[in-house]
């Protein structure tokens, strides 16, 4: 498997023509991308790829990145978003808050913190579905309370261990 599709995928959507090539330039070597510039083509490309996370803009200039937030997380719950924008207010984090946003920026954003914010978003979202796949198929977590008990004690240390990987290195479900 070529080491590319190891990387999660991020799907940058801004208007925007320099907020969206610093955001290229900043993740490309740590994520693979797809970027467009409004809603519509945002949930388009997800109609068509495996996304893992979306940094999205609240000002799009066919529908409000809140609006798209809300259509994503109604038909994809399990891709996160973060919501960078230019135009914050207390009331939009609130809303994206409450839509389900997994962060909010407000541009100009520190890289670091970029960085720090997906990389955690992404640890976070791989923890869940390791223990959604684990779960769903172990058996022993239901069964007598020493199979019990022993598969509990190996999904926690299975879980422990993701919290311990390092910054990008994939993990795969045992």
């Amino acid at each position: 498997m070529p080491a590319h599709s190891l990387k999660p995928t991020i799907l940058i959507v801004e208007d925007e023509v320099g907020p969206r090539n610093a955001l290229q330039i900043i993740l490309r070597p740590f994520y693979n991308l797809h970027s467009v510039d409004n809603g519509h083509e945002a949930l388009r490309v997800l109609q068509n790829h495996t996304i893992d996370l979306i940094t999205l803009d609240i000002k799009l200039p066919d529908q409000s990145g809140l609006d798209v937030l809300k259509q994503v997380k109604s038909q994809h719950r399990d891709i996160e978003v973060v919501i960078i924008t230019g135009y914050g207010s207390l009331q939009s984090a609130m809303d994206a808050t409450r839509f389900g946003a997994a962060a909010y920026l407000l541009k100009p954003f520190n890289v670091t913190e970029l960085l720090a914010i997906i990389d955690r978003t992404l640890a976070k979202k791989q923890r869940l579905e390791h223990l959604r796949h684990w779960l769903s198929r172990s058996q022993s977590l239901w069964g007598s309370e020493r199979d019990s008990d022993t598969a509990w004690k190996h999904l926690i240390a299975q879980y422990h261990g993701l919290r311990t990987k390092t910054k990008h290195e994939p993990t795969t479900p045992d």
